[in-house]
Parts: structure tokens; sequence; C-alpha cells
């Protein structure tokens, strides 16, 4: 369950519909942006303000890159500051199984070369504490994190660009782990959504942040050795 896991998710934040709509975005600096076109070609999109009360901006690459970049702008950021410009209302509470059933979350444990647990577990909890929506550009897959070869990926489903809160695609990465992780830490899953899906198992960091879950199909690239459960 859920509320047996360890991570800092309270007080930080969800949204109550999918559906919401993100406001305009406002141009990211130039020395930043060049930042994030260094580290990762398009890669994740990540929506949100990095000041209290400021305007949200738009900034690309992968977590660990888009926090850099965030903590550039304002050393002092707290994810909360983007929920109140996005319109989000916080709650202190992850979401739960029964609200991803209401939500037709469809989960799959199989199908990807597996990632180490221990290094989804970082990427989770580095998520949770993002703030702002995660996202990829319509019709595409983007990596969200990846190391050591296991990676976090978010894709849109169709012609729309979907996002989410970062906070509810930790979740429902988190309950991929929970259904998927087997005993010698190795998993592999993904879970799909109205619209988006979310996934992990084998990334090649050294890819580009485009890279795609199915580039790493079961039995073609095996790496971290076989899934054990």
């Amino acid at each position: 369950m859920l509320s047996t896991y360890s991570f800092a998710f309270t007080a930080l934040l969800s949204v109550i519909a999918w559906g919401a709509s993100v406001p305009s975005t406002n141009e990211v600096p130039a020395e930043i942006q060049a930042r994030a076109d260094q580290a990762l070609a398009v890669g994740l999109i990540w929506t949100g303000a990095v000041t209290k009360g400021g305007p949200n901006i738009t900034l690309t690459g992968d977590v660990q890159s888009i926090m850099r970049q965030i903590l550039i702008l304002n050393p002092n950021y707290a994810p909360e500051d983007s929920a109140k410009a996005l319109g989000l209302i916080t709650r202190s509470t992850a979401l739960s199984e029964a609200s991803l059933s209401k939500r037709q979350t469809t989960f799959s444990c199989h199908g990807l070369e597996a990632a180490v647990t221990s290094d989804v577990d970082a990427a989770i909890n580095y998520l949770a504490n993002l703030g702002g929506y995660c996202g990829a550009a319509a019709g595409t897959c983007a990596r969200m994190t990846c190391s050591n070869d296991s990676g976090t990926f978010i894709c849109s489903e169709n012609g729309n660009g979907p996002s989410m809160t970062c906070y509810d695609a930790a979740v429902i990465l988190y309950t991929i782990r929970s259904k998927c992780a087997c005993s010698n830490n190795l998993v592999f899953g993904n879970a799909y959504l109205p619209g988006v899906s979310l996934w992990m198992g084998l990334a090649r960091c050294w890819r580009g942040g485009d890279e795609r879950p199915t580039d790493n199909p079961y039995g073609t690239q095996p790496n971290h050795g076989p899934k054990n459960c």
C-alpha cells in the first residue's frame, strides 16, 4: 500500500483532475534554456513557477537537470509555489490505488528489460519533490530519469500532449514498483491512463531524452540480469 512507503510524499502536491489546463508560460532565460539543451535533447517538459507568486515557465531535460535549472533561478525553490501558480489544490496525502482505479489506470509487469529497483526508488523520490507539471510532447515519449541504465518514462498516447503533476507521476511510478518489483532488486512495468502512460525499466542514459521505453524490449538488450519473481 502507498501509505507504507517511506518517501517524503506528505505536504507535496497533487491535482484533482487529469484534465486540468496548464496556463500559458513565459520564455525561459537564455542561459537556463542553454543548460537544458546541453543536458538532453528534448526530454521531459516541465511547467511551473520557480518563485512564489511568479510566472509559470517551461523547462526541458530530465528531472535532475530541471531541478538544477530551477535552483539556479531560485535557490530557495519550494514545490508549493508551483502548485499555487498552476491553480492546483495542495493535498497532504498520496493518491490511493482506489483513486487510480477510478481513473481507469491499467498496470502491467512485462514487456521491458529490467531496471534496478533501488535506482528507481531514488528517481521516484526526486520526481515527487519536483513540483509543477510533467509531460511529453504530443505523440512522443520523454525519459524522466536515468541512473545506472535504470529509467522512468512518460508518454503521450494521443495528439494532445497531456501533462500531469510530477507528484502524481511519482505516485503512479511507485504503484508500478510496488506491483512489479522482484526479490532480486529488479523491476519493469507500465501504467496506462487515458491519454498517457508511464514506464520503468532498462534505459540507455547516453541516449537523448526522447528515448522510448520500447527501445529496450524484453530479450533484446539484457543488462541487469533476468527478472526473477
